[in-house]
Order: C-alpha cells, then sequence, then structure tokens
C-alpha cells in the first residue's frame, strides 16, 4: 500500500513536503526496508514511534556529515523526557563504534547513515527484530551497522548531540529476555564475534547468581533466559 501525504512542517520558512505511507508485511525489518527503497534523501534515518528530534537535531546532523566526509553513519545518544540517558549507554561522550562498545551505541532511532554510493541500497535482515516471526527478537539495529562497518564504512557516536526517547522497559518477562537473547546470539554468530559471545553469556549468568543470591528471583531468571537464548542462537546453525 502507497499512499503521497503532502505535510505543513514547521520550519523557518514553512515548506511543503511530500511524505509516502507505506504498509508492509509483518516485521520492523520489512518495514524499515521498504522505506529505504522508497526514500531518496542522502542522510537515512529511521526514527521509532515514541523517539522525538530536538529542534536543531537535523540540522546538526547534516552539518556533521558535512564536515566529516570520512563517516557514513554518525550514531547520537539518548535521553528521555527528563533529560536521563535511556539508552546508548556508552561511557565516552564521543569515539569511533568498534566491536567493543557496538551494543551499546547503535539503537536505531539514534543513528543517521549517509547513502552509500553503490547501486543496491543496505537493507537490515528481515529475520531480525520485533515481528520477524523468528526466535531472534532484536539485534537487527546493531547487524544493520555492522553490515555496513564490513563494507568499509565508518562509523563514529556522539552523545553531545541526542534523540528523545524514552527509558526501555528491559526484559519484561522470561520469554521476551530469551527472544532477546536468541537476536544477540544470532548477531554474534552471523559476524563471527566470539570473544564477546563469550564475554556476553558470562555477564547474564554472573549477575543472574548475583540477584539469586540477592533473592530478585525474578530477575534472576530474566538474566538466566536471556544468556539461554545467546547460547542457544549462536549455535543454532
Amino acid at each position: 500500500m502507497l499512499e503521497d501525504w503532502i505535510l505543513e512542517v514547521n520550519t523557518r520558512d514553512t515548506i511543503p513536503i511530500r511524505a509516502k505511507y507505506l504498509r508492509s508485511s509483518p516485521g520492523v525489518s520489512r518495514a524499515r526496508n521498504l522505506g529505504i527503497q522508497h526514500s531518496c534523501g542522502e542522510i537515512l534515518a529511521f526514527p521509532d514511534d515514541d523517539s522525538w528530534y530536538l529542534p536543531d537535531t537535523l540540522r546538526s546532523v547534516d552539518a556533521w556529515f558535512r564536515r566529516n566526509q570520512e563517516y557514513g553513519i554518525l550514531s547520537l545518544g539518548c535521553r528521555d523526557e527528563q533529560g536521563r540517558v535511556s539508552t546508548n549507554t556508552w561511557w565516552q561522550k564521543e569515539c569511533d563504534i568498534k566491536w567493543i562498545n557496538m551494543f551499546r551505541t547503535t539503537a536505531t532511532c539514534c543513528y543517521f547513515v549517509r547513502r552509500p554510493p553503490t547501486s543496491t541500497p543496505p537493507q537490515f535482515d528481515p529475520s531480525l527484530g520485533p515481528g520477524a516471526g523468528t526466535i531472534y527478537g532484536c539485534g537487527e539495529d546493531t547487524d544493520f551497522v555492522i553490515t555496513l562497518m564490513e563494507q568499509g564504512i565508518r562509523a563514529r557516536f556522539c552523545s553531545r548531540l541526542y534523540v528523545g526517547h524514552p527509558k526501555r522497559a528491559g526484559f519484561v518477562d522470561v520469554h521476551r529476555a530469551r527472544r532477546y537473547g536468541g537476536g544477540f546470539g544470532r548477531v554474534l554468530a552471523k559476524h563471527s564475534c566470539r570473544a564477546l559471545f563469550v564475554g556476553f553469556v558470562a555477564y547474564d549468568f554472573t549477575r543472574a547468581i548475583a540477584h539469586r543470591i540477592l533473592g530478585n528471583r525474578n530477575r534472576s531468571s530474566q538474566l538466566w533466559a536471556h544468556g539461554r537464548g545467546i547460547i542457544s542462537a549462536y549455535f543454532s546453525e
């Protein structure tokens, strides 16, 4: 389904912008791929339905890409309505995105991608993320960035600029925790991240044991399920 809408955007000089309303098959990755297919701008962005930009965010991002031609990806910080860090929780204010920090700097609603100069547009993995119909309930955001980095595209994290987004609810329950772990495990296996796989599993199980000792049985069960999800997905193929 495709419809054209004309939106009036409140800028210094009000300019009508043509927006396309698209309806895709289920899955957040499929929906984003459809959006990429119909997009025409130089810079791609993937805001969530509950995220927001500050008045100068897009102007600042555009200026940053103009100053930094060697980069193809810029990921911003993320804060809630009270100004507290809500995701993209890496401790450095600004750094290149590398293997060590990629899972803490690549929330989809926070990054902007310069359209690669190829005839084939970048694609999210449709087997990953909410609605994919698989056990891989997350990870599509980080996988997309890693895939571009493996093609030689440089990525930068800068939390001095930020996108607004409520703090994430977390695992919520054991079932969701296992699906989130499955997404992590699939991305780690897909990109041969053996050291990170060991680190994430050890981190989950260590925290699960600590919470069990402290009497936080629900949190312990969620962390244990998350770690098991990572292991199951990592060795599933």
